[in-house]
């Protein structure tokens, strides 16, 4: 009994499975176009032919009807609840009926994959160009490959071949095409912005996709690729890395520049305005608020170098050579540190053991 003839492309497909070197092959061949789709099974259960016949339906789309023998693969409750989730028949040949005569596109096409992939093995080939150069190969002269038939276009293989859009509409999808890709570039551009241009023998920081954290390396060279750079770490190790995962290394850029430039001395600091400068508090320059005095010459200001000595000095003298003199209103008078201690306060308030009240000093001129 002839199978149906569909009037469209992937409307009826048939399924079944083959061994060929050991190895287990899965096979949905469309019966309108004659185009083989083989995938290669692992586990050889159930639930992996459905993994697979639901990828291949996922990329061609569900068709009507789904014609198999009934093996424990396609008669399984998984497969029934498979067929009922994807909304297609499926329809199974009677058990213990002859393959070839219960599932013949299936076991026909199984055939003709098989001696494609034998020849190919046994010349040592590609069998996957092998398949490939079998699906573009027309059935006569009127009617086309199985890959035309299906996809309306033509594929290419390593043979020349010359390809042409005769879409009627080609130019008008072409534009509407560019403009929504100008569309979706415009509101990328919104919230990005251009990274700067890296050059030979720069000190980069690389991220690691794993660990995402930030190492030191130097980029080698620019690929002839968009923002691409050829990176060495310090193990010696050579990458390759997009400009965004690669950045600038400032602290090394920063401490480049601090040793090439060298510090100028500090300039000294004269205690008295230039010739011609008007004798203003703003011109005066001063070490300190206090005034730091010679104590053999009260009369003349110490500088800075002058009293950095006195002040080192100081330290290897004894406590009592080395009191500093400070001069408020009396510079002839100086005050020492101990007698500023030893002065009384002017005001006291003394508590009475026996007696709450409270005394007052009195205050002579002589104070």
């Amino acid at each position: 009994m002839p199978h149906e003839i569909p009037v469209r492309p992937w409307q009826i497909v048939a399924t079944d499975i083959f061994n060929l070197n050991r190895h287990n092959y899965l096979l949905v061949v469309d019966y309108n176009s004659k185009y083989p789709f083989i995938r290669k099974l692992k586990e050889f259960s159930s639930k992996e032919v459905i993994d697979f016949t639901k990828r291949i339906f996922a990329e061609q789309g569900v068709p009507e009807r789904l014609t198999s023998d009934s093996g424990p693969h396609f008669s399984s409750r998984h497969f029934k609840e498979f067929a009922k989730a994807w909304d297609f028949e499926h329809i199974t040949s009677s058990p213990k009926y002859p393959p070839p005569r219960s599932n013949g596109m299936a076991e026909r096409c199984i055939q003709t994959i098989k001696g494609a992939m034998k020849k190919a093995m046994l010349s040592n080939r590609d069998v996957d160009m092998s398949l490939l150069c079998l699906r573009l190969t027309p059935m006569d002269h009127v009617i086309p490959s199985p890959g035309k038939l299906l996809f309306n276009r033509k594929l290419v293989s390593n043979l020349p071949t010359k390809c042409t859009n005769n879409n009627a509409r080609k130019e008008e999808i072409q534009d509407r095409l560019l403009d929504r890709q100008w569309l979706q570039g415009k509101q990328h551009d919104q919230h990005a912005k251009d990274l700067s241009k890296l050059s030979t023998g720069q000190l980069v920081r690389v991220q690691e996709q794993d660990t995402r954290k930030w190492t030191s390396a130097v980029v080698r060279q620019i690929c002839t690729e968009p923002r691409s750079y050829i990176i060495e770490t310090p193990t010696g190790q050579v990458l390759r890395r997009n400009r965004r995962h690669l950045k600038e290394d400032i602290s090394n850029k920063a401490l480049t520049s601090l040793h090439s430039t060298s510090l100028p001395p500090p300039a000294n600091i004269p205690n008295t305005p230039p010739a011609g400068t008007p004798n203003t508090p703003s011109n005066i320059c001063t070490p300190s608020k206090a005034t730091l005095t010679n104590s053999s010459h009260p009369s003349t200001p110490l500088s800075r170098n002058t009293s950095q000595l006195k002040t080192s000095s100081a330290k290897k003298a004894t406590p009592s050579t080395a009191s500093a003199q400070i001069h408020f209103s009396h510079p002839s008078t100086p005050l020492s540190r101990d007698s500023i201690q030893q002065k009384p306060s002017p005001f006291k308030k003394a508590i009475s053991s026996t007696s709450t009240d409270t005394y007052f000093p009195s205050f002579n001129s002589s104070q």
